[in-house]
């Protein structure tokens, strides 16, 4: 298994909700080897 292949899908939803009704810029989260960056996309 690939380590993109082992992200786990619910928690990028989850930090895309949090961003969303926070109204954030981005928000990163790291646990042990793992981080992920969200932002919001920007639509012209």
């Amino acid at each position: 298994m690939t380590k993109s292949s082992q992200v786990d899908q619910d928690l990028i939803r989850s930090i895309a909700e949090l961003l969303n009704k926070e109204n954030s810029a981005e928000i990163e989260i790291e646990q042990e080897d793992f981080r992920v960056r969200v932002t919001p996309l920007l639509r012209q």
